[in-house]
């Protein structure tokens, strides 16, 4: 018989998602305890809601298909390209300099292809789902703020440049927006509160 308890990644990825927060009942709890294990708790016990609400299923296929056009985009980036995209990453995120530019183009396709497929499955939690997506479109927006020449002297306001890559700060409204409501909805509350 197949163990149904969630992997320790799914387990480590819930506690992270919320934040301690004395004032506030719905990110974190009155008695002190991290509003994460609330989200563990479900998970273990199975009360997770697992199917996406109807009215997510729009912001989902619509981030899905960017993420899977894109993902599917880049497997075959020749070197010049995976070159270009690399050197544009780690512009931003030194840590990547150590990459080699085609294994970095490879994983960089496949977490886009494992997000959107993430989204495109209304069976996946939209909690983790949107977490994900906002963990990856969270660095999207990093990139534009860090990268030279992407937005205009003094403002946050895109170059024609960095139009781009500023666009992608919708992803990370629907990401949000998909965790927040689970959150808001129960997903880090006591079931007694």
């Amino acid at each position: 018989m197949r163990d149904t308890k969630p992997g320790p990644r799914i387990l480590l990825l819930a506690d992270r998602l919320c934040t301690r927060n004395a004032k506030n009942g719905v990110f974190g709890t009155r008695e002190g305890r991290w509003a994460g294990d609330r989200i563990t708790d479900r998970i273990m016990e199975g009360n997770m809601r697992i199917f996406a609400r109807a009215h997510q299923l729009p912001p989902r296929l619509a981030a899905a298909a960017i993420m899977l056009h894109s993902g599917a985009d880049m497997i075959g980036a020749d070197e010049e390209r995976a070159s270009g995209l690399h050197a544009m990453a780690a512009g931003a995120y030194p840590f990547l300099g150590s990459m080699e530019p085609v294994p970095f183009t490879r994983l960089l396709s496949r977490a886009e292809l494992a997000l959107g497929a993430a989204l495109a499955l209304p069976f996946v939690p939209s909690l983790l789902a949107g977490a994900a997506l906002t963990g990856f479109a969270g660095g999207l927006v990093g990139l534009y703020l860090l990268t030279p020449g992407m937005r205009r002297e003094g403002s946050l306001r895109p170059t024609q440049q960095g139009l781009s890559v500023a666009k992608d700060v919708w992803l990370l409204g629907i990401g949000l927006g998909l965790v927040l409501e689970e959150l808001a909805k129960g997903g880090c509350r006591h079931p007694g509160h």
